[in-house]
């Protein structure tokens, strides 16, 4: 074994144990973060007055979008603090610029400081930091994030038995003059009811009855639903039940975002047996009571990190609810999942195949020779007559639904429901 032997004098060693502690006391001193405590402080305060009725107190449980969480950083996290700061500065919507530029630093530094960073010097417009350093703090310094639920139980009260809507009455759903009981009027999605009290003659007195507010800042592409005298609403996150005659607000649900939010819009729910069945931008379907509004179950069967998010009103069958993502501009591959009604778990169909590579749940894969439109669903209108022939498939994907006692369910690639074979 070598060694190597080091002459040094006192003056040399004295250096050599300075240099030593010097590097043990720059070790020792945290990072210096890119705002100060003080304007954390008095972010929190501005957030407070001009920010949280539209974001929620916890920055995640407003009608807005988060500004914390798992979807605020799979949006911003790789986003340098600059990018954070100009968004800031066009709120509050409507009224960008009218708060002060200390202001609009207060709240980044507040936002900063949810999200990991620790406070250090002050954070100001020409500050380095704003381009250098990420909105997601550094690994050694960003909290654990625990893995979004793949199943949430509610501890409402239970559906009760008998509820309604009952298959009899969906089935039956196309004749109906009184209820919409589904996102397309009935199974055979042709939109239409045979309503004789509005006519020619009698349209141009038609006046508003009542207007009802949801409250969400985003688009409004909800289809409503009607079941005795009660109409059923949809948000990005909330979920509404008005009286149908005065628009009396009955009850409202709040879904907080467990994941990344692709696409903030959705075009409605579906109702059977007492439940309410909705998707949700993060993946989730979400089952209500339809009486109450109370939280049933939540489960996540679609995977927003790649792109995928429930935009469509389900279609439910029997026990099973169907459900497909959109998402196409982001490259995903288009499928139909098979639910089970009481407590979301997926229920695969005969017939239907697995995606590549496998998968938790079976789905219904769009192929080519379909002849779609596209690879992602907005809308599933499949519907079904006495001998299980399909009438009418999804604008996008194709299912088969089975007859009375009926078998075969699979993709169809002779229609779509525009007609074209």
């Amino acid at each position: 074994m070598s060694t190597m032997r080091l002459d040094a004098g006192p003056a040399a060693l004295l250096w050599l144990l300075f240099s030593l502690g010097e590097a043990q006391s720059l070790l020792a001193q945290p990072v210096t973060g890119p705002f100060s405590q003080e304007q954390a402080q008095r972010g929190a305060k501005s957030y407070a007055g001009a920010c949280a009725q539209c974001h929620g107190t916890d920055l995640v449980g407003g009608v807005a979008p988060p500004l914390a969480g798992v979807a605020f950083l799979g949006k911003w996290g790789a986003m340098p603090i600059n990018a954070l700061w100009m968004a800031v500065r066009q709120m509050p919507p409507a009224a960008a610029g009218t708060l002060s530029s200390d202001t609009y630093l207060d709240l980044t530094a507040f936002l900063l400081e949810r999200t990991g960073h620790a406070p250090g010097s002050a954070l100001k417009v020409d500050s380095k930091a704003l381009l250098e350093l990420k909105v997601a703090p550094s690994p050694a310094t960003t909290p654990r994030v625990t893995p979004p639920q793949e199943f949430i139980k509610g501890t409402g009260t239970p559906v009760p038995e008998g509820a309604g809507p009952t298959q009899n009455e969906l089935n039956a759903a196309d004749t109906s003059k009184k209820d919409w009981l589904y996102h397309t009027h009935g199974y055979s999605g042709t939109r239409y009811a045979a309503s004789t009290e509005i006519t020619p003659q009698n349209a141009g007195r038609l006046r508003a009855a009542c207007a009802f507010q949801l409250g969400e800042q985003s688009n409004f592409q909800t289809g409503p639903l009607v079941y005795n005298g009660r109409m059923y609403v949809t948000g990005v996150r909330s979920t509404a039940a008005i009286d149908a005659r005065d628009c009396n607000l009955l009850w409202k649900h709040e879904w907080t975002p467990k994941e990344k939010e692709s696409w903030l819009n959705n075009r409605g729910a579906a109702i059977k047996d007492g439940y309410l069945i909705r998707g949700t931008s993060d993946g989730y379907l979400l089952a209500l009571n339809m009486s109450s509004g109370e939280f049933i179950w939540a489960r996540r069967v679609a995977d927003s990190s790649i792109g995928e998010a429930f935009v469509m009103a389900p279609l439910i069958f029997e026990d099973r609810i169907l459900i497909g993502p959109g998402g196409s501009e982001n490259g995903i591959s288009g499928w139909v999942g098979a639910f089970r009604l009481t407590d979301g778990q997926p229920d695969p169909l005969p017939g239907l195949e697995h995606p590549a590579g496998g998968a938790a749940h079976q789905r219904v894969h769009v192929h080519q020779r379909q002849r779609l439109v596209g690879r992602d669903q907005h809308s599933l209108a499949a519907a079904h007559d006495e001998q299980g022939r399909s009438k009418c498939e999804s604008g996008v994907a194709v299912v088969d639904m089975p007859g009375h006692g009926g078998h075969g369910y699979g993709s169809n690639p002779e229609r779509d429901c525009s007609g074209h074979d």
